[in-house]
């Protein structure tokens, strides 16, 4: 059987890097890691079928890795802005009218 060839640099369908929304960084996130763990599966399934080569595996491997670091990060930066907004509301005190529990 011929061995196919794995894409370099390739994004999956609705993916878009350039989103701003913590929900989307959230789901590459999960995503890519579930890719990654499947892929490690066919890693020890592949001397059973053969259909691809250990090559092929590396280069989906590098490709998630990328992907799942780009997301990661994507999710870090995101995260940043919200931790400083609290943290700056905190230092504040109450707001006015705002009820404190005790």
């Amino acid at each position: 059987m011929t061995a196919k060839k794995a894409p370099t640099d390739k994004l999956q369908w609705g993916e878009d890097p350039g989103s701003h929304y913590p929900g989307d960084a959230q789901h590459w996130v999960g995503a890519y890691s579930e890719l990654l763990r499947l892929l490690e599966e066919a890693v020890l399934d592949l001397d059973r079928h053969g259909e691809l080569s250990h090559a092929d595996l590396d280069s989906y491997r590098r490709l998630f890795q990328k992907r799942l670091a780009f997301w990661e990060g994507h999710l870090r930066s995101q995260e940043k802005p919200s931790l400083r907004r609290r943290t700056r509301d905190r230092a504040a005190g109450p707001t006015p009218g705002s009820k404190t529990l005790t």
